[in-house]
């Protein structure tokens, strides 16, 4: 077998292996739905979320912050290793609310920031949102629901991610 087959089968089984691991179903993502994950400050999109977004939303390597083709990244770690302070990740998700609000037509789906790979708890990344009254554009994931008091109320608020496991 020639290496470039190789290395072809090499890149789909490894992103197999990322989708399996995630168990996100990337076809219950509408075209105008923006799939948004936690990221390091450096762009190295090396596993879990980050990672799918890389290999089927068009996230950049080396970009950290923002959108890029149908994903969008917010900072939980300054590198692969290193996490950063939660008032440091407050700064990305007030400059992330801010973007949504003037993007109204895209509708974001946001994975468990920051609960993966960075280590927080759910209660500690949901406590970021819940400082904003939540707008229409923005579904949340199904950890961060017993920290938001408006969600028992508005089940339309919650991001549909089949079979969506994070690494708690």
């Amino acid at each position: 077998m020639s290496g470039a087959i190789v290395a072809v089968m090499m890149t789909a089984v490894s992103a197999a292996l990322a989708i399996s691991h995630i168990g996100l179903n990337c076809r219950s993502l509408q075209v105008t739905d923006i799939f948004v994950f936690g990221s390091n400050l450096q762009g190295i999109h090396g596993a879990g979320a980050a990672k799918y977004a890389l290999n089927h939303h068009g996230a950049k390597m080396g970009i950290g912050v923002g959108q890029q083709g149908t994903s969008y990244a917010i900072p939980t770690k300054s590198t692969p290793y290193k996490r950063l302070r939660i008032a440091d990740i407050w700064d990305y998700v007030w400059e992330f609310m801010n973007w949504i609000d003037a993007h109204r037509n895209h509708t974001y789906l946001l994975t468990p920031i920051g609960c993966g790979l960075a280590g927080f708890k759910p209660e500690d990344m949901a406590k970021l949102f819940g400082k904003f009254k939540p707008p229409p554009n923005l579904k949340y994931p199904r950890e961060f629901e017993p920290y938001l008091p408006f969600m028992a109320d508005h089940p339309e608020f919650l991001a549909n991610f089949p079979n969506f496991k994070p690494n708690l």
